[in-house]
C-alpha cells in the first residue's frame, strides 16, 4: 500500500523480482536497519548468558566484590553489559574464574557532571560582585547617606528635643514652643527625605544588579559550548534562571537595605536575624556567577570579516584536524589532513561510530577542533553540508543537488551508497581517521578496500 492505493502485489518470491519498486525500497530500508543492529549487537545468545552468569554471581556469596547496577532488560541495557563483561567460563561450580573488565573508567565517563555544593561563609567576594553590579557609586552614596547624613540628622533632632524638655521644665515662660516645634520638625523631614533617598537608591541599585546579572547569565548560557548543554541538565539551569534570580530580585535587596539603614539601638535582634537571612540569599549570586564564569564557545562576530565575494571557488581543507567533544575524552576526528577541490562532489561513509557525525559538527561548528583548522578558499571558517532522510526525500535532495549545485563543492555525508556512486569522489572513515579518499570507481575495483565492503553489505555488488 502507498497513499491508500495498492502499488503492487503478488507472493514474496514475485515481489522481489522486480526491481525498483515500491517493496524494493522497503527492503533496502530493512537491510539498512538490520546492518546497523548487526554493528552495535554482535553475539545477542552471548548477552543473555551473560546475564544469566551476573544473576549467579549476584547471589553468590563467594563473589561479593563484583557489583553490577542492572536495570531494566532493554537492548540499549543488554549492550552496555556486553561490552563491559568478558566472560572466559560459565561452568556452574564457579571453579573457572570470571574476567570482568574494570569498570572504574566508568566514573570519568559520565556524562551528567554532579552538581558543585559549597560549605561554609559564604565567600565575601560575592558581596563585591552584587556591590559592583549595583554600581560602586551609588552603594558609595547609599551607605554615605544612610550612616552620615540621616544618623547626623536623627541624632540631632534627638539632642535638640532633650534640649528643648529640659529648658521648658525649668523656665516656661522664657521658651517659644512654636519655634522649637519648628526646628525640631525641621530635623524629623530631613531625617526622612534622607531616608527615602536611600531607600530609593536601594530601589534603583537593586534592579540595575539584578539587570546586570541576569543579562550576563543569559549572555554566559548562549555562548556556552554545546558540551555544557550535554553535561548540564535543563532543569538545573531553568532553576538559575528562575529561583536565584527571583532571589536577587526580592530578597537580596529588602535583606541588605534594613540591615544596613537600621539604627543599632533597640533592633539588634532584628539585625541579626536578617544578616542570616542576608547570607542565605546571596548564595543566588553566587550560583548565577558560576555559569556567568562559564566557558565560552568563539566570539560570533570577527574582526576579520571574509570578502563580500567569499566563497568564489568552493575549496574546503582540512589541516591537521583534529576534535573531541570534552577536554577529558579522546579524539573521535583524529588528524584529518585533506583538500577537496572546488566543483568536486565528496560523499563520506563509514560504519556507525566513524566519524561522519563529528565532522558534520566539526563543519558546523557545534563543537570546536583540538587541533587544526579548516579552510574555505583560504578562510579559516567551518560550515556544514547535509544528512540522510528517508529515502523519497532523499531521492529529492539529490536530484536537486544534481541540478540546482551542479557547479558547486558539495560534501555528503552519505547514509546510502547509491546517491554517492557518481561522485568525484569518496571519503571512507574509520575511528575517526581517513581510510580511502579515491574516487568510486578506483575503490569499487579494490576488493580489499572498505568502500568495496559497505557495497557488498549494502548489496549494491
Amino acid at each position: 500500500m502507498k497513499d491508500g492505493e495498492i502499488t503492487d502485489f503478488g507472493t514474496y518470491e514475485e515481489l522481489c523480482s522486480r526491481k525498483n519498486s515500491t517493496f524494493d525500497e522497503l527492503l533496502k530500508e530493512l537491510r539498512i536497519k538490520q546492518q546497523e543492529e548487526e554493528e552495535n549487537v554482535e553475539d545477542a545468545t552471548l548477552v543473555e548468558e551473560m546475564n544469566d552468569v551476573l544473576l549467579e554471581l549476584i547471589g553468590s556469596p563467594t563473589n561479593r566484590e563484583l557489583q553490577v547496577h542492572r536495570r531494566a532488560r532493554t537492548t540499549s541495557d543488554e549492550m552496555l553489559i556486553g561490552r563491559q563483561i568478558s566472560v572466559s567460563s560459565t561452568h556452574s561450580n564457579s571453579s573457572h574464574p570470571i574476567i570482568c573488565r574494570s569498570t572504574s573508567h566508568l566514573a570519568n565517563a559520565k556524562l551528567v557532571e554532579d552538581e558543585e555544593l559549597a560549605a561554609g561563609k559564604v565567600n565575601s567576594k560575592m558581596y563585591l560582585e552584587y556591590i559592583k553590579a549595583c554600581g560602586v557609586g551609588l552603594c558609595v552614596a547609599f551607605f554615605f547617606t544612610m550612616f552620615l547624613v540621616h544618623a547626623v540628622l536623627e541624632g540631632t533632632s534627638k539632642i535638640w528635643l532633650s534640649k528643648w524638655t529640659t529648658e521648658m521644665a525649668s523656665n516656661f515662660t522664657q521658651t517659644n514652643p512654636v519655634i522649637d516645634l519648628g526646628i525640631y520638625a525641621g530635623f524629623g523631614f530631613s531625617s526622612f527625605i534622607f531616608l527615602s533617598l536611600a531607600r530609593t537608591m536601594v530601589a534603583v541599585g537593586s534592579h540595575r544588579a539584578s539587570k546586570k546579572l541576569h543579562d550576563g547569565l543569559l549572555f554566559s548560557l548562549l555562548r556556552s559550548p554545546m558540551t555544557f548543554f550535554d553535561t548540564t541538565p535543563v532543569g538545573r539551569i531553568l532553576n538559575r534562571l528562575s529561583n536565584d534570580i527571583e532571589k536577587i530580585d526580592d530578597d537580596v535587596p529588602g535583606k541588605m537595605g534594613f540591615t544596613t539603614g537600621t539604627s543599632i539601638g533597640g533592633l539588634l535582634g532584628q539585625i541579626a536575624r536578617n544578616v542570616k537571612d542576608l547570607e542565605q540569599s546571596i548564595v543566588s549570586v553566587e550560583r548565577v556567577q558560576e555559569y556567568v564564569d562559564n566557558e565560552h564557545e568563539a566570539e560570533w562576530d570577527s574582526l576579520a570579516s571574509p570578502r563580500l565575494t567569499w566563497p568564489e571557488k568552493g575549496e574546503v581543507k582540512f589541516s591537521d584536524f583534529s576534535l573531541k567533544y570534552r577536554q577529558n575524552t579522546p579524539l573521535v576526528l583524529k588528524h584529518l589532513n585533506l583538500t577537496v577541490f572546488p566543483g568536486q562532489k565528496v560523499g563520506i561513509v563509514g560504519r556507525t561510530g566513524a566519524g561522519k557525525t563529528s565532522l558534520t559538527m566539526a563543519l558546523f561548528r557545534i563543537v570546536e577542533p583540538a587541533t587544526g583548522t579548516i579552510f574555505i578558499d583560504d578562510v579559516d571558517f567551518r560550515n556544514e553540508a547535509t544528512a540522510a532522510v528517508d529515502v523519497e526525500t532523499d531521492q529529492l535532495i539529490q536530484q536537486s543537488i544534481r541540478t540546482e549545485f551542479s557547479n558547486c563543492t558539495i560534501l555528503t555525508i552519505a547514509h546510502r551508497l547509491n546517491t554517492i556512486l557518481d561522485y568525484d569522489k569518496v571519503l571512507v572513515m574509520d575511528s575517526g581517521e581517513i581510510r580511502e579518499f579515491d574516487s568510486p570507481k578506483k575503490l569499487l575495483e579494490n576488493k580489499q578496500s572498505l568502500f568495496y565492503g559497505l557495497a557488498v553489505q549494502a548489496k549494491l555488488i
